[in-house]
């Protein structure tokens, strides 16, 4: 299944520790059922994994290309989920 994203974050041009809390911050202002689209030169596996820990069972990941150049993924906010920012470590 391919989703047509509603915002586009490419990170390649930004410095890698500005890199998460962009996107979380992008992903946090996205309307319910609404993606992301991260364009990365580098793997977004460990993103993924953040996502997992803060967000678990808020949003939908796909991963569209898997490098070794390029990585994108596609991320959907699910209704109904309230979006953490992850300070509270998920409590």
């Amino acid at each position: 299944m391919t989703t047509h994203p509603d915002a586009l974050v490419d990170l390649r041009r930004i410095p890698p520790k500005d890199r998460d809390p962009l996107v979380f911050s992008k992903f946090a202002a996205l309307a319910s059922d609404t993606t992301l689209e991260l364009v990365s030169d580098d793997e977004l596996q460990p993103l993924r994994h953040l996502f997992e820990a803060r967000m678990p069972g808020n949003f939908r990941w796909q991963a569209v290309d898997k490098g070794p150049d390029l990585w994108r993924a596609l991320i959907t906010r699910l209704s109904g989920h309230a979006v953490c920012c992850g300070c509270c470590g998920g409590v």
